[in-house]
């Protein structure tokens, strides 16, 4: 598939900068925006900070990150997601979440969606923080109406997710966002995404 792509595009990828991966990301959304058949376009602002995460050389320096709105379930749960090009997941902070981390953002409620499937309980480890929860599955949207956009639309599948019932509190409780959308190419909810098309 790479001969297809102009070489400095190529390159680019090889390259696997913080902007090229995260630039291949939305291409990735955009591509499926347009394989849906949508009319109109996805309008999905992001905002920027810098965190603190770790290096190769097992120390901590800080990171520029990228993070947005993202709305679950049917009832359109809003949350500010982080886009992470470094893990595969899609994490939100769960209702039943007392962890001093989840108490500061927005939470999931499953039971506000009646197509919320709920499985076996995961733990995982970040580069700098652990989450533990529930996997389930619902229904997941990028982009929607602002107030200076001529009818964007939104962008919606049904996608594997983590209801967080734990979050370690660094470096999750200083963060801007409520939760993890993995853009991982290799695995999980892109790749089920391209399935789903």
């Amino acid at each position: 598939m790479q001969a297809l792509l102009p070489q400095p595009f190529v390159q680019l990828r090889a390259a696997r900068t913080w902007a090229t991966m995260v630039m291949l990301a939305f291409v990735g959304v955009a591509f499926l925006a347009l394989a849906q058949g949508l009319a109109n376009f996805v309008d999905l602002r992001l905002k920027g900070c810098t965190v603190m995460a770790a290096d190769e050389g097992e120390g901590l320096s800080r990171s520029p990150v990228y993070y947005g709105e993202v709305k679950v379930g049917p009832a359109r749960q809003s949350f500010q997601l982080l886009f992470d090009t470094g893990s595969s997941f899609l994490w939100v902070p769960s209702s039943t979440c007392s962890s001093a981390a989840c108490l500061l953002h927005k939470k999931y409620h499953r039971l506000q969606s009646d197509d919320a499937e709920v499985h076996e309980g995961v733990a995982v480890s970040f580069s700098t923080g652990e989450l533990v929860g529930l996997p389930a599955r619902d229904q997941f949207c990028l982009g929607g109406s602002h107030a200076n956009t001529d009818n964007p639309s939104e962008l919606c599948a049904e996608l594997d997710l983590h209801a967080a019932e734990q979050e370690s509190d660094f470096p999750f409780i200083d963060m801007p966002f409520d939760g993890i959308l993995g853009l991982n190419l290799g695995c999980g909810v892109l790749e089920q995404a391209w399935r789903d098309v």
